[in-house]
């Protein structure tokens, strides 16, 4: 069984090895000025959802992994939040939701719901 610690370190590598650059962006203040890091993450796409007729009620969406540890090195010292923008592939979606996965309070990773 891995440590947690073993967990963080084997979750960025995974992602440093087999994931795509990301770009995470949050704009502040009046003046929304940006700030942004740039990192590793797997990007998954998520099925859109439909009506009864069929008919696409949902915008694309995606599940994006990031690495809490990947995160820092590139100089995302914040937490994620709802608002906040990634971009993947030239393509900007808004994060709708988060959830961070800290065994014994070890931030091992951070899944997002991004929409766009």
């Amino acid at each position: 069984m891995a440590t947690d610690s073993s967990q963080r370190i084997n979750t960025a590598s995974r992602i440093a090895a087999y994931g795509q650059t990301v770009t995470i962006r949050r704009f502040t203040g009046t003046a929304r000025t940006p700030i942004e890091a740039t990192c590793k993450a797997t990007v998954r796409p998520r099925p859109a959802m439909t009506d009864a007729a069929g008919a696409s009620v949902q915008q694309a969406s995606l599940q994006v992994i990031l690495s809490p540890a990947l995160l820092e090195a590139a100089g995302w010292t914040w937490d994620i939040k709802k608002g906040d923008r990634i971009v993947v592939r030239g393509r900007s979606y808004e994060v709708e939701s988060q959830q961070v996965y800290e065994p014994n309070d070890v931030s091992a990773r951070i899944e997002v719901v991004a929409v766009g």
